[in-house]
């Protein structure tokens, strides 16, 4: 029986992202600078994500991105899930804000990248990204969904 091909993907992955002071580091070779590279943390993250995602959901990522075509364009949402105590300061009112310092933005490309390696889509075919922080009573986890917006990009 052939498996029909789908226009959206969710990802429920079981960890968050590093950080970005956790992701990246600048490469020195001889002294100079060379350019920026992933950290260890990065780096494991990545192999983790892809693991999982080509072992729990390879038949559903295949059928998603046999779709994909190089007018196809994408609407990514990454949703972050941390608990309470990872977004809310202890001290407060002493402290002074409620929220911790905590931008979900700068693990985004460390996402994007995880997404393409297992889709074989490039993050450049995204036209529509959101980003979001949750609060979950259980463990802390990532939601990636991927729908197909256009097969038909026309400038």
């Amino acid at each position: 029986m052939e498996e029909e091909e789908t226009s959206s993907l969710s990802i429920s992955f079981p960890q968050l992202p590093p950080s970005e002071n956790k992701i990246r580091i600048i490469r020195v070779i001889r002294g100079r600078p060379a350019g920026m590279a992933y950290t260890k943390d990065a780096t494991n993250f990545k192999k983790d994500f892809k693991k999982f995602a080509l072992g729990e959901m390879a038949s559903k990522i295949v059928n998603f991105s046999k779709g994909h075509t190089l007018k196809s364009t994408y609407r990514v949402h990454i949703s972050l899930h941390f608990t309470e105590d990872q977004i809310i300061n202890k001290g407060w009112p002493k402290t002074n804000t409620y929220f911790k310092k905590m931008d979900v933005g700068n693990r985004r490309k460390l996402l994007e990248d995880c997404l393409a390696e297992v889709t074989g889509i490039d993050d450049m075919y995204t036209f529509d990204l959101r980003m979001t922080k949750k609060i979950t009573a259980g463990e802390p986890f990532t939601l990636i969904s991927i729908v197909r917006i256009t097969d038909e990009f026309e400038v």
